[in-house]
């Protein structure tokens, strides 16, 4: 029996060689890379971690915690294998109302595989904005996602968990790790495989640049990409750097396609350059469009976090703006801090609204360079901060109206009076 099986009390991976059978627990070795890999990108920073179930998998989870030195807690159904898990590895017993919330929670049960998840504490155990690993990778039900979002927590399926047991295994079998693309799904058919995402242009409710947190809403305008997979190697045609980069990203996030290459068709009927958050849009549905093709289900939040990335590193946006690209895919009024991507809350939009949008017919000017002007304003717009966070939206709309016009020099005095007389 090999150490990493020895570690967990179980092996998941058995090697026959003549008369030897060589056992392993290729669960350890995927769940340590992973945490390893949350770590050096500050997605999790190693000090505490909460684990669902007692089977096999979930050891292996409470292991890989404990040996990178994180407070491991662990949640069970049945009593005794909890207890038997806190003797045997030295972590705490996770307790309803009383159990301290964990940034990052490894779900290791068989829910989501036709079983329902009602009784599992993810909701209570997940901090808000963090990030749950479910080992289910293909859940017949979306019980935990909705868990997530309710948390504003990234969701992460047992996809990628499974290749690196993949390549680990590869690596016990045949001496040596795979080739860099030999673990990855290769999407099936001869020609063109299509992925589809949506996302649509927002209003704000309050600017980001003013304090660093913002809100918007979406409006009923949009942008459809289409990403297919060319496996002649054709050559890709000039995407633009905004959408190269979203699609950059999605590749570095979640894997190359095994062969061939991305082709992309963005449709929009956004106007471009006039503040409805036509490149958000354009990011996350892009975005988007590649992890369907690439087969994976990132949750909203997830997009709007990479989606604002993607506008801070090409420079299209400041602050990133998350409210704009998370509005663009969720429902309701959203309140984001976007200095630290967090998402803080979603309010309804009242019963009744509408939307009319004035375009000038002059390009806005891109948010990174306005940086400057809207500081002068912040202690003015600290009043529509506390307005959005506790549902005031009307006030914090009229009120990031007027503060927006005097900052960019702006004059909507008739703008005004029309909306009044009619």
């Amino acid at each position: 029996m090999e150490r990493s099986a020895e570690t967990v009390g179980s092996a998941n991976t058995l090697t026959f060689r003549g008369s030897e059978v060589r056992a392993d627990n290729t669960d350890l070795t995927a769940v340590r890379r992973r945490l390893d890999e949350l770590r050096a990108t500050d997605a999790w920073g190693g000090e505490r971690l909460g684990v669902v179930g007692t089977g096999g998998a979930a050891r292996s989870a409470v292991a890989a915690g404990r040996d990178l030195g994180a407070r491991v807690a662990v949640w069970g159904r049945h009593t005794e294998a909890v207890e038997r898990i806190v003797r045997e590895f030295g972590v705490e017993r996770w307790t309803r109302g009383s159990g301290a919330a964990c940034p990052l929670v490894v779900h290791a049960t068989p829910v989501g595989r036709g079983i329902p998840g009602d009784g599992l504490p993810i909701r209570e155990m997940l901090a808000s904005s963090g990030h749950l690993i479910d080992f289910v990778y293909a859940a017949s039900d979306r019980t935990l996602q909705y868990a997530a979002v309710a948390r504003h927590a990234t969701y992460e399926s047992g996809l990628r968990l499974l290749l690196y047991q993949a390549a680990a295994s590869y690596e016990i079998w045949w001496g040596s790790p795979p080739r860099p693309r030999a673990h990855r799904v290769d999407l099936p058919g001869g020609g063109t495989v299509r992925g589809i995402g949506r996302a649509r242009g927002a209003m704000t409710f309050l600017n980001a640049l003013f304090t660093g947190v913002g809100a918007a809403a979406a409006l009923p305008i949009g942008v459809e990409v289409r990403a297919g997979l060319r496996v002649d190697e054709a050559p890709r045609p000039d995407l633009g750097p905004l959408v190269a980069r979203a699609v950059e990203t999605a590749v570095g996030e979640w894997g190359p396609p095994g062969r061939g290459s991305i082709q992309i068709e963005v449709r929009s009927d956004i106007p471009p350059g006039q503040g409805l958050k036509s490149s958000s849009a354009v990011a996350s549905a892009t975005l988007a469009a590649v992890a369907d093709l690439l087969g994976v289900e990132p949750t909203p939040f997830e997009i709007a976090r990479l989606s604002a990335r993607v506008g801070r590193e090409e420079g299209v946006s400041a602050t990133g703006a998350l409210d704009d690209a998370l509005a663009g895919l969720v429902d309701g009024v959203v309140v984001t801090d976007n200095r630290d991507d967090r998402w803080i809350g979603t309010h309804p939009v009242p019963d009744g609204w509408g939307a009319v949008m004035f375009t000038p017919g002059r390009p806005h000017p891109p948010s990174p360079t306005l940086r400057d002007r809207f500081a002068r304003y912040r202690s003015m717009a600290e009043p529509i901060e506390a307005w959005v966070r506790k549902g005031d939206l009307l006030a914090a709309l009229t009120a990031n109206g007027e503060l927006v016009e005097a900052a960019m020099g702006y004059d909507y005095a008739a703008l005004r009076n029309a909306l009044r007389d009619s």
